[in-house]
């Protein structure tokens, strides 16, 4: 599923409460115009989309570091209800209005279920659980609202649902990483890196040096009560720790143990763990570390132009990327393009290489992400964390 599908998010969240509204009213549930009808059908509740907004306290919140916010929409409706000679203001009509205000009182976080293939696209990217809360709403504005030949008042109850997320098609604000030489794909060090330490408590980790690695490298541990023959964990994989001569504390992050079968890259919990006399654990406030994922090379191929009497036509192509924690089913995998300290355009749709978890994936760039030619970085971000290697790749009709 793509976040380009989230354009018809508003369409589908109304599909949705309709669906999720009769399972539990037990009764139809149509979506529009509130419009009495001559229907002896059955008796429905009508839910009227009158008001979009922007979520306020989401309006700054994007997907990943790097990227820009979507929209975060707040959906209002109105809710009324018919009896089944298709009257709104009987007895009968207000039993039903209480059984559709039972519904959504049950409906407080909304199951996206139940819908058909293009609407559940639309919104199952949404990382937020939409939330149906009741809202008041006082009988003027009803009565602005209601519509029908007859402009009669009807009685009905308000509603919102938040967040709906539409997200924007603009490639992400991502860039290369400070502190590494990229032409000498080497580190350059602390020169190039500030690393802010903060207060612990004991036992704990104070601070991890770099804060942020790759499976194969070494970091230090720094705190109060920290010993050689205690264990870290990272999430749930445990490693041992060392010592030097001097008592200082490091982690080796095993390769052969943070493999992507058992652990994905992204900010994971570090904790160390003593193993008491008793046989308890005792373990430490978790701190984050940040664990890279690993491109080792990108391969292209299949590049084509979109339109192949024009020179200057943007271009499609397959990239194939090779190394390791490159993301799982259930993690956030971008890709993104980057030329000249810009990123041209930012990609999401990734699948999956035969071959150990992790190792390999496959963008096919599509054509309506097409890019012009030319030779780009490739910028891999795994659950918010980027890998150290931008590897570059030229695009370039054969």
């Amino acid at each position: 599923m793509s976040l380009a599908d989230t354009s018809k998010a508003i369409g589908a969240a109304a599909q949705l409460l309709s669906y999720q509204m009769s399972l539990r009213a037990g009764c139809h549930v149509s979506v529009g115009p509130i419009e009495e009808t001559t229907s002896t059908s059955g008796a429905r509740l009508n839910i009227f989309l009158y008001e979009t907004s922007v979520d306020a306290s989401m309006r700054s919140v994007p997907l990943d570091a790097g990227q820009r916010p979507p929209l975060w929409m707040v959906l209002r409706f109105l809710l009324t209800a018919f009896d089944s000679a298709g009257k709104s203001d009987t007895v009968a009509a207000h039993r039903v209005l209480g059984a559709g205000l039972a519904a959504l009182q049950e409906l407080a976080y909304v199951p996206v279920d139940g819908v058909d293939a293009s609407d559940l696209a639309a919104l199952q990217p949404n990382p937020e659980p939409l939330k149906a809360s009741i809202i008041e709403v006082n009988s003027e504005v009803i009565s602005r609202l209601v519509q029908g030949s007859d402009e009669r008042y009807r009685l009905s109850a308000a509603f919102e649902l938040r967040p709906v997320m539409i997200a924007p098609a603009a490639p992400a604000d991502y860039n290369l990483l400070v502190g590494i030489d990229y032409e000498a794909a080497t580190v350059i060090g602390e020169d190039g890196i500030q690393i802010v330490a903060g207060p612990g408590l004991q036992p704990s980790i104070a601070m991890v040096v770099p804060s942020s690695a790759a499976p194969g490298e070494t970091v230090a541990l720094y705190g109060e009560g920290l010993t050689a023959d205690m264990l870290a964990r990272v999430d749930d994989v445990e490693l041992p720790l060392s010592v030097d001569a001097e008592g200082s504390i490091s982690l080796d992050l095993d390769d052969t143990e943070l493999t992507g079968d058992r652990i994905s890259a992204g900010p994971r919990t570090l904790r160390v763990v003593r193993t008491l006399a008793s046989g308890r654990r005792r373990s430490s406030r978790p701190v984050v570390l940040d664990l890279q994922p690993q491109v080792s090379a990108v391969a292209v191929s299949d590049v084509a132009p979109v339109l192949a009497t024009d020179p200057a036509s943007p271009l499609t192509a397959t990239l194939t990327i090779s190394g390791v924690l490159l993301g799982g089913a259930e993690d956030e995998v971008f890709v993104g393009l980057v030329q000249g300290g810009v990123c041209v355009a930012s990609y999401d749709e990734l699948t999956d290489l035969a071959g150990p978890a992790q190792t390999g994936k496959r963008l096919v760039i599509p054509e309506a992400k097409a890019v012009p030619a030319g030779t780009y970085r490739v910028v891999l971000r795994v659950g918010g964390v980027q890998a150290r290697q931008s590897p570059e790749v030229t695009l370039e009709v054969p």
